[in-house]
């Protein structure tokens, strides 16, 4: 890790605001066996998805790599590199209410769970799946591998959809292009009402 002065220790679980979300790094691994952090990954899953239905819609994107523990120039601390691109691009691709996990991640928590895992929070009536994997074509033109977790039945919450294709990604460009095409039409309308 980078490590730039102001921690004194490194956190397990380092959650930094996006403006729009959230990007939650789970540190330390070497120090826990992979189905700890499995069993910790999809209880806070689960809790993310029952709290979607009653708040606001979530895209959640799942990898798992090397990441640069740093500290910010408010002395917090902050994660950086590859992994947080490919995380933010796997999210990218999700459609509200969805989780996708990117092929590393799937196989590291996974494992040999082919297609479901039923650890709590989850059991074998009740089961998270998963599909895949789906290629997803993001920044650049980068193709990655995804898999898709839902569970059967759960309405609006656990979206088992094709994730977006790109140029259709719902990201910010999108959002302001909406915005501005909103905008600039409602400014002809009213030019012509004025004329």
């Amino acid at each position: 890790y980078a490590h730039l002065g102001g921690l004194s220790a490194i956190p397990p679980v380092i959650g930094l605001p996006t403006g729009d979300g959230i990007a939650i790094a789970l540190l330390d691994q070497e120090s826990r066996q992979t189905s700890d952090w499995a069993d910790i990954l999809f209880s806070l899953l689960d809790r993310l998805m029952r709290w979607t239905q009653t708040h606001e819609q979530l895209r959640i994107g799942v990898h798992y790599g090397s990441v640069s523990v740093i500290t910010d120039i408010n002395r917090r601390p902050n994660v950086c590199g590859e992994s947080v691109n490919v995380c933010q691009r796997v999210m990218d691709a999700a459609h509200a209410n969805q989780v996708l996990f990117s092929e590393r991640a799937f196989k590291q928590y996974m494992g040999s769970r082919i297609d479901q895992y039923n650890r709590s929070p989850f059991s074998e009536g009740s089961p998270a799946k998963f599909r895949g994997p789906v290629v997803i074509v993001a920044k650049h033109g980068v193709s990655i591998p995804v898999y898709i977790m839902y569970r059967d039945g759960s309405g609006k919450t656990w979206i088992g959809d094709t994730p977006y294709a790109k140029g259709m990604i719902q990201g910010k460009t999108e959002r302001t292009r909406f915005i501005v095409e909103r905008l600039e039409a409602l400014i002809a309308s009213d030019r012509r009402n004025i004329a």
